[in-house]
């Protein structure tokens, strides 16, 4: 039997057609994994709220919380230094008397007393240093109560060498001139520190202002005891 050339033709038409559309068909039938994802990235994504913004009087309220927070702070070391500093006179005398018999127990508790006011000078000084940030009215306290810790620093730094040297001398003469240099040394520690809780109870008791506000509303500063004015 002899197959036309248009029969033939036909056949390949058809067939074409056919693999035509299968490939279509195909081209239009996704992949499993495809449409899951392209579902997933065509979900759409959770919106993030907006957040309020805050009232000026919210802003307020905050950035005076803030300030009270940091004078209850001041208050708070202010009166460890205080303890700190009303040690020292009873220090002075008392070993001034019993060094010549015992100077490494003088020695030693003429120390502590220092080390123990030194750390909470330091405690102060970081205190004043938490100050809230634009906080322009405690700039000018802030600058007073430095200068004198710094002078404290320097009495300091005077009475702990004085009171190495009593560990040194042998001599009984000797010792009680090294002594008596330590308590003037102690001493001049002492008043330093008088000194810086006199000018940090000056810029805490202000007449007016936001800085009085704070120190009058925060709890540590409401009971204000008088400072020591003992001397060694």
């Amino acid at each position: 039997m002899r197959v036309g050339a248009g029969t033939v033709i036909g056949v390949a038409v058809i067939a074409l057609a056919l693999i035509g559309l299968v490939l279509y068909l195909g081209q239009r039938t996704p992949d499993p994994a495809t449409a899951a994802a392209s579902g997933a990235s065509s979900s759409p994504s959770p919106t993030t709220p907006t957040p309020t913004p805050l009232t000026s009087e919210q802003i307020r309220a905050i950035e005076r919380a803030e300030r009270i927070a940091w004078a209850g702070q001041v208050c708070a070391a202010r009166d460890r230094v205080k303890t700190a500093v009303a040690v020292l006179p009873g220090l002075a005398l008392e070993d001034l008397l019993s060094s010549v018999l015992a100077p490494q127990d003088a020695k030693e508790r003429l120390q502590a007393g220092l080390d123990d006011l030194t750390i909470e000078m330091d405690g102060l000084g970081r205190s004043l240093g938490r100050v809230p940030v634009d906080y322009v009215e405690a700039n000018d306290a802030i600058v007073q109560v430095s200068a004198d810790l710094q002078s404290f620093t320097v009495a300091r730094d005077a009475a702990g060498q004085s009171i190495g040297a009593i560990g040194q001398v042998r001599n009984p003469l000797e010792l009680v001139d090294v002594l008596s240099q330590a308590v003037t040394n102690v001493r001049a520690a002492y008043d330093s520190g008088q000194a810086v809780l006199t000018t940090l109870d000056e810029v805490s008791s202000p007449t007016r202002g936001e800085l009085r506000d704070a120190f009058r509303a925060a709890t540590p500063c409401r009971d204000r005891t008088p400072t020591a004015t003992a001397s060694p």
